[in-house]
């Protein structure tokens, strides 16, 4: 996305700034995040550590000021025993807006913000909340007791069996038998 060069001026990866846009013109035009993850994957397009693309990943692009050309100093801080941990206002932050070159339009980058917030809020789950989403009764409850992943539920035979099964053994079966 960004790398420094040897006078430490910011500037823009191409190759990776192009993931970047295609991710923002994804969710704008109406992907969810998982699904813009899958695709990614389906692409064979590394993530920029060279593990797999998950909705995570994708929100945590969106929500970073830093590809729209913004930047915000110390979000984590370390405290007296040198353990690492995000900074809620526990220590002061610094932004700095128009700090580098911008990969996505301020335009672009507001409007996928508003987005997200919006699917949150219509999801009962606001920003902040630390809710996720569960639909079930059962959802994040049930815990594999091979690899020590959630279970999902999934619904087989035209919708008239429901089952619950291992989140890594449906991404990939050699993951969890």
């Amino acid at each position: 996305m960004y790398q420094c060069d040897e006078n430490g001026n910011i500037i823009i990866q191409p190759e990776e700034a192009e993931n970047v846009k295609f991710i923002f013109d994804s969710l704008l035009s109406g992907m969810g995040t998982d699904k813009i993850a899958k695709e990614l994957q389906k692409m064979n397009i590394p993530t920029k550590r060279g593990k797999k693309w998950c909705s995570a990943t994708i929100l945590g692009i969106i929500k970073n000021e830093k590809y729209v050309g913004d930047a915000l100093f110390q979000k984590t801080y370390t405290d007296r025993h040198f353990h690492r941990h995000e900074n809620h206002g526990e220590a002061d932050s610094f932004f700095a807006s128009d700090h580098h070159e911008a990969i996505v339009s301020r335009e672009d980058f507001e409007k996928a913000n508003a987005l997200l917030a919006q699917r949150a809020a219509e999801k009962n789950n606001p920003k902040g909340s630390g809710k996720t989403q569960n639909r079930y009764v059962f959802s994040g409850k049930i815990i594999c007791g091979n690899c020590g992943s959630t279970f999902k539920r999934r619904i087989h035979d035209r919708g008239s069996e429901i089952a619950w099964c291992c989140k890594m053994h449906i991404e990939n079966i050699a993951l969890c038998d």
